[in-house]
Order: structure tokens, then C-alpha cells, then sequence
């Protein structure tokens, strides 16, 4: 027999690292990506590039309001999320420029659809 009773679920026990929004939204650009990759296919392809954490001055501020927040010194808010990282280090802007200069390359000509993370094993 079914219950009338609503149950409230506490997503922090279901998902401890806060992810499954970010999974959610990456899923969202996929599909962002391959709809019209699908429709647009005959006139030409429609590829994404998904990058790391890239140190920008932007990003450094954002780190410091963090850091402040939570009480830490910049550099040990930076080593923090530098845990979330497989390779332990911040995305450099040139392997994600080179990323991009081979999907408009033509030996991407017959990769469509895609969405290439460079971004050192962030979201493996």
C-alpha cells in the first residue's frame, strides 16, 4: 500500500561531495552538444571542450573569498582543491587552447557530438 506521507531525503548522506549537480549539469551540456551536432551534421560538426580548474586572477579572488570563509590561508585552500584533482595540479591554458585548435582541425573532421574534458582527470 502506498503512503500519503511525503518523505524528505537528506542529499548530503546520498551524496557527501555535493556532485550530483554537477553531474547533472554536465549531462545537461552533453546533451547541449550532441542535439544540434545531430541535426547540424550534414553542414558541420559541433564539439565542446570541457576544461579544468584554470588559474585565472578571477579564480584567485574567488579562492581568497573561499578561503576567508572557511577560515584558511589561500595556499591551504588551494591545496584543498587541488585534492579534487587526479594529477594533483591546475589546468594550464595552453592544453586546453591546443584542445580546441585540434577540433577545428581537420583531423577532427569526422568528430562530432563530442565534448572533450581537458581537465587532468577532474571529472573521470
Amino acid at each position: 500500500m502506498l503512503s500519503s506521507e511525503v518523505q524528505v531525503v537528506d542529499v548530503t548522506v546520498l551524496d557527501p561531495g555535493g556532485q550530483g549537480p554537477f553531474l547533472a549539469s554536465q549531462a545537461a551540456i552533453d546533451g547541449l552538444v550532441r542535439a544540434p551536432a545531430v541535426e547540424l551534421a550534414a553542414v558541420a560538426p559541433m564539439n565542446a571542450v570541457a576544461p579544468g580548474i584554470v588559474p585565472t586572477d578571477k579564480l584567485r579572488e574567488d579562492f581568497q573569498r573561499q578561503a576567508a570563509q572557511h577560515g584558511e590561508s589561500l595556499s591551504e585552500f588551494e591545496a584543498r582543491t587541488r585534492l579534487r584533482i587526479p594529477t594533483g595540479v591546475f589546468q594550464d591554458p595552453s592544453a586546453i587552447a591546443a584542445a580546441v585548435a585540434f577540433l577545428l582541425s581537420p583531423a577532427a573532421v569526422h568528430i562530432t557530438g563530442q565534448v572533450l574534458a581537458v581537465d587532468r582527470g577532474m571529472n573521470s
